[in-house]
């Protein structure tokens, strides 16, 4: 059996030195691995943990307790933060509290800090698999990547090639307590429906599934970062929130949507459907300069002003009309 312990140490040897470290702690099996083990490998000087109450369940304060007792037996400062909105109707639970979630933490975390999660193989897998279903494009099928710049900071999964039942035997073996959140049984979420009835009877005709679709994502990934597009792709001009569109134009249908999946990840956004992609790209970069195109998904708004293309949070985007100001 793998030592997680050592792959861990090893891993936090590999970063700057004096990195500033912190955990995602939801106090779930795979995130209660992860800061056990990273407390276990270093002195926690440069060690916290931040942890989102989402507020969705009764229980969800005494989750917030159970991690907070946990941190302090290991002697890890904790942040916490808990949420007062809620997700409109209609929304998907599963990406309202995906996208609240990321933004705390490009929030809360420090420069050049790292924020450890705990996705782990079978993660990957059930994302992989997800994104093949939604009719993704390569972006989407190269799945989660190992590290990636978020806000300040570097966001990084250091179990991503792990799989869970290496977590769950390193668990036992170390007497860990954890949450069982039953929302994890729900079927009226895919991902949950792809956890247990789709990817069991998948590996019992393929047990290799985890390595093979992670080789695919991999052989995705190079394809995507082709010596010859990358270079292109990075000369756009881009800045937070703002994308060039005289830069854009050049460049081909292929490429373009390329570089606004790319310019969308910088910031967080979740990646539009194909449909509105095509929208952006048939009806925003074609619009006249005195025109007022909107592309609208879940809370993300794209528009063109100008020249530019802007990614906008719906809060963003509230409108001035009927406000009186008194000058």
């Amino acid at each position: 059996m793998r030592d997680i312990q050592q792959e861990i140490l090893a891993y936090l040897q590999s970063l700057p030195a004096q990195a500033k470290i912190v955990v995602a702690y939801s106090g779930g099996v795979d995130s209660a691995v992860l800061l056990h083990a990273v407390a276990q490998a270093s002195d926690c000087s440069n060690i916290s943990a931040i942890h989102i109450n989402h507020n969705l369940y009764p229980e969800a304060d005494m989750w917030q307790n159970f991690v907070e007792q946990n941190c302090a037996q290991l002697s890890v400062p904790l942040q916490v933060f808990k949420l007062d909105a809620k997700p409109k109707a209609g929304d998907s639970i599963e990406a309202w509290a995906r996208e609240q979630r990321y933004t705390i933490f490009a929030d809360a975390l420090p420069q050049d800090a790292y924020l450890l999660t705990a996705q782990h193989a079978d993660d990957q897998t059930e994302t992989i698999l997800m994104q093949l279903f939604r009719g993704s494009g390569a972006k989407g099928l190269m799945g989660m990547p190992a590290e990636k710049s978020l806000g300040q900071g570097i966001l990084a999964r250091p179990f991503l090639n792990t799989e869970k039942d290496m977590l769950l035997a390193y668990a036992r073996q170390n007497d860990l307590n954890w949450i069982d959140d039953h929302s994890n049984d729900d079927m009226r979420f895919d991902r949950n429906f792809l956890r247990k009835e789709i990817i069991p009877k998948l590996k019992q005709r393929w047990p290799a599934l985890n390595k093979t679709t992670a080789r695919t994502a991999s052989h995705l990934s190079e394809l995507y970062e082709d010596p010859i597009r990358a270079p292109r792709r990075l000369q756009s001009g881009c800045e937070r929130g703002i994308l060039s569109i005289p830069q854009l134009n050049p460049l081909s249908v292929p490429e373009q949507k390329h570089l606004i999946r790319d310019w969308l990840a910088q910031q967080n956004h979740p990646m539009p459907p194909t449909s509105k992609l095509n929208e952006i790209l048939s009806c925003v970069l074609t619009a006249r300069l005195d025109a007022d195109p909107e592309v609208i998904w879940g809370d993300t708004h794209i528009r063109r002003y100008r020249d530019a293309l802007y990614a906008l949070k719906h809060e963003e985007t509230i409108s001035l009309e009927g406000l009186e100001f008194e000058w």
